[in-house]
């Protein structure tokens, strides 16, 4: 069980950048959210408390100040700590230009964990749009604007303790991507490689030193990594019961 107070829109997709909701929450201990997947971006950041986020079968134990973003399409699960159970803020967004900006800010499915300092009040934009909440336009505009400081604190945030992505990482990372995206396809060096605009060659010895793997394994052990999560996340007949 939660406490929550939340604000929804309905989507519009062929806007550059669209609030789908943002809400706050404070949870019962054990409380459980999913598997679930959605058709929209969405961080959450922990004020207080403790708990665990599953995605891309990694279990990540986060605590107050640090936070998670859950992309389209991906299946997560996200549970409170039984003694000391999580409170949270979050934002879901969607839009043309809201891959670029996840991007720009330095985080993915691949990596979704941000940690904000002391000095860092993330939380403060997303409880200005919770004040500021109905559909006018002079309030919209208010909530894109929180939205935009909202993403200038955690790219802050994320230079600050991982320091800026060196552009072969970014590479690897869009290789990632595009190979996580093309699951039931066969890999083709060729074109992942027009894709990333880089020489074939170079882009398997780029991927190689990053990840340990060439593309073509790296997809078959990410596809095999998938499908024994998606089987841990719907056993059959699991018990849909929280605790």
């Amino acid at each position: 069980m939660e406490n929550a107070f939340y604000v929804e829109f309905p989507t519009l997709e062929t806007e550059d950048l669209h609030v789908n909701n943002f809400g706050h929450s404070v949870t019962k201990p054990c409380h459980k959210y999913g598997p679930a997947v959605r058709n929209f971006y969405l961080i959450h950041y922990i004020l207080d408390g403790e708990g665990e986020y599953f995605s891309n079968n990694n279990c990540y134990k986060l605590r107050k100040g640090q936070g998670f973003l859950i992309e389209p399409d991906y299946q997560t699960v996200y549970t409170s700590d039984a003694v000391n159970p999580w409170t949270y803020v979050w934002v879901g967004f969607s839009g043309k230009k809201a891959k670029d900006i996840i991007n720009n800010i330095g985080i993915c499915q691949d990596f979704p964990i941000f940690t904000c300092t002391d000095g860092q009040h993330p939380e403060k934009y997303i409880e200005d749009m919770l004040q500021h909440n109905n559909a006018s336009h002079d309030e919209q505009y208010r909530q894109m604007a929180m939205l935009y400081l909202f993403f200038s604190c955690l790219a802050k945030a994320n230079k600050e303790h991982t320091g800026e992505r060196t552009k072969d990482n970014v590479y690897v990372m869009h290789a990632i991507r595009y190979i996580q995206n093309h699951y039931s396809e066969p890999l083709q060096i060729e074109e992942l490689a027009r894709y990333i605009g880089l020489n074939r060659s170079y882009l398997s010895t780029l991927f190689k030193k990053h990840t340990g793997l060439s593309p073509s394994k790296y997809r078959i052990q990410e596809q095999s990594k998938s499908e024994d999560n998606r089987r841990k996340l719907n056993p059959p007949h699991r018990d849909r019961s929280r605790c």
